[in-house]
């Protein structure tokens, strides 16, 4: 999971459930972009909206998907 604290409140919420160990997380503009290690993801998750997409990644050589 990941969990965001409001630090006025002190209030936990879990932003992204289901997740594998979730290892690296990156913010960049209004979008969490979360390793999802033992599941071999990348998700983007949109703070705006609550929706979370898996990325797809591909080799860059040889442009075949990885998994």
């Amino acid at each position: 999971k990941v969990k965001l604290l409001n630090t006025k409140t002190k209030m936990v919420t879990t932003l992204v459930a289901d997740l594998n160990e979730p290892n690296d997380v990156l913010i960049i503009g209004r979008e969490l972009w979360i390793t999802d290690t033992n599941n071999d993801q990348i998700i983007k998750f949109d703070l705006g909206s609550k929706v979370k997409e898996v990325v797809n990644v591909k080799n860059q050589s040889t442009g075949t998907p990885i998994k």
